[in-house]
């Protein structure tokens, strides 16, 4: 089941989800370019915060996607370098109540779908995240669309379409 007419795009400023991308970003080196703080491009946003415990600022760029009627957020992307060897990765934070056998997948445009992992759920939501190849941020480059796919507590699948418009120019500022 899509539901595109039913969210929107928000730049809102992340919530207690950031530890956790903060925390995978702490493991990483230095990064050398950095976008300005709060610097939109198009239908993404980037945000440099200090980890928890490191003196080390980390940049991401992120997007919110919310329901139009109740401001509810429905999926939370943050895409950044986030491991020790230099990898791209997302970081996806759906919302409670999904069913967790199905899992949750990201396509773009008609490209086969890719695992996300589920790695645990808290107040925030339900975080995954997948590693990003260089075959797959050219991907997402390229792309029109993403697809964040999982399936709700009935086990109704939902797809949530994510604009990639802009995500070229934000993962290009993020360069390590």
């Amino acid at each position: 089941m899509a539901v595109p007419s039913e969210f929107t795009p928000r730049r809102a400023g992340p919530g207690r989800w950031l530890a956790v991308v903060l925390a995978a970003l702490s493991m990483a080196g230095p990064v050398e370019a950095r976008p300005e703080h709060g610097q939109t491009f198009k239908d993404w946003t980037a945000r440099c915060e200090q980890a928890p415990g490191s003196s080390l600022e980390r940049c991401f760029i992120f997007q919110n996607l919310v329901l139009k009627e109740s401001g509810q957020r429905l999926v939370h992307m943050a895409v950044g370098y986030l491991a020790a060897n230099g990898r791209a990765a997302a970081v996806v934070t759906m919302p409670l109540g999904i069913s967790l056998p199905p899992g949750a997948t990201i396509s773009v445009d008609s490209d086969a779908p890719r695992e996300i992992v589920i790695e645990r759920c808290d107040n925030n939501g339900c975080v995954g995240a997948v590693t990003l190849s260089g075959g797959f941020v050219a991907q997402l480059k390229r792309g029109r669309e993403a697809r964040i796919s999982f399936h709700d507590g009935t086990r109704r699948r939902i797809a949530v379409p994510v604009s990639l418009l802009g995500f070229t120019a934000g993962f290009n500022s993020l360069d390590p």
